[in-house]
């Protein structure tokens, strides 16, 4: 078993075969259409979801003429900058209802729920994960009022909201018993997770700069050093472990801001791990939230919508007791990619001592996940 040698694990306890649907299957397994996107407008407009510091965080809600129960948290993607800073940034929110996935989940009878998010030029790491993290207490408190199920909250995202929604899944999102605002006492934790073109292993982008400018500093190969242990704390497959809840990843094979090899990654640690995880690749799918073609964006919908219905009525409810959170523990198992493994093929290299052809197509391997090594610096 080939294991990140940076990052303590944990024991899988089964696997599960891996199924990659392409775009042709996938239309073949899908019945019925969605037709036309048709733009979905708020019922409820900046509504404040958490004060930091005087910084209202706002979200829009997106109610259904007919509710089927159940909310789903929308976090759009912007290379967790939320708009850029400035006075006159957009909101990240503004305009999701005109995406195929809101589209489809309204109208299938979800209540949405679009969130802003602290941005990274101003607040790196931890800010927009804890931002998403009450966002999910705060509906959860307030699940009544908007006539869901608090036990049962799914989250959708791309790209960067990709990378936060896999956090919300993760991560334990324990709330605090003793907080005086009975919202921090909810669980932050959520049910089932859709993610598109998702960075689960930030170590392995290392040249893009919005994710030095999200992490908070440049990355170091060292496996001791503090930036190396940032990058693996503030990536979603450090966390994995058989309790958390369903993953469904899309991922465009042509992506080339983050990489399809970043889903491979990710869908290999959830399934070591015990956690039940499908990966749809998008076959010629470029970065973005339609893929390159508004056909491909439905399709992502049509599936999305899918999975929202087959595991949020049977979602496991979050715990209700708290526990003390593992530090930086996941069940890697088999595949992900070993930093001080590709640190000594590449000495070799340097050295002109021959390598095998295993070891070859390992830095291969590693090489597709950092996306050539080439700077990029599209938006997430």
């Amino acid at each position: 078993m080939t294991t990140y040698s940076e990052c303590p694990i944990r024991r899988s306890r089964w696997e599960i075969r891996t199924v990659v649907v392409s775009v042709l299957a996938l239309a073949a397994m899908i019945i019925g259409s969605l037709g036309p996107v048709h733009a979905q407008t708020p019922t409820e407009n900046n509504v404040v979801y958490g004060m930091y510091s005087g910084l209202a965080l706002l979200m829009d809600v997106y109610r259904p003429a007919q509710s089927n129960g159940f909310g789903v948290i929308h976090i759009k993607g912007s290379g967790w900058q939320a708009g850029g800073p400035g006075y006159d940034a957009p909101q990240l929110k503004r305009g999701t209802g005109n995406s195929a996935e809101v589209s489809a989940l309204v109208k299938e009878g979800y209540n949405v729920f679009c969130v802003n998010h602290r941005g990274s030029s101003a607040f790196p790491y931890p800010a927009a994960v804890e931002d998403v993290q009450r966002a999910v207490r705060f509906i959860r408190h307030n699940a009544r009022e908007y006539g869901i199920d608090p036990d049962r909250i799914g989250a959708i995202g791309g790209s960067s909201g990709g990378h936060l929604v896999s956090m919300l899944g993760v991560l334990d999102g324990h709330g605090d018993s003793k907080a005086a605002n009975p919202i921090e006492r909810e669980s932050a934790k959520v049910q089932t997770v859709v993610a598109r073109a998702t960075p689960s292993d930030l170590r392995l982008m290392p040249q893009v700069p919005q994710v030095v400018k999200f992490v908070g500093m440049p990355m170091d190969e060292d496996p001791a050093s503090p930036a190396n242990r940032r990058y693996c704390e503030v990536s979603p497959f450090t966390y994995v472990s058989a309790d958390d809840p369903a993953f469904l990843l899309v991922h465009g094979d042509a992506d080339t801001t983050v990489p399809f090899a970043q889903a491979e990654l990710f869908e290999r640690v959830l399934r070591k791990s015990g956690v039940e995880a499908k990966l749809v690749r998008i076959e010629g799918g470029t970065h973005g939230p339609t893929f390159g073609d508004p056909e491909r964006a439905r399709l992502y919908a049509r599936e999305s919508v899918q999975w929202f219905n087959r595991h949020l009525p049977r979602a496991q409810p979050p715990p209700r007791t708290a526990v003390v959170p593992n530090a930086l523990v996941s069940e890697a198992g088999a595949d992900p990619i070993d930093m001080q493994k590709v640190r000594e093929i590449r000495q070799k290299t340097r050295s002109g001592q021959p390598v095998t052809p295993e070891e070859k197509a390992y830095l291969d391997r590693a090489m597709a996940a950092r996306g050539g090594g080439e700077a990029k610096g599209a938006k997430q």
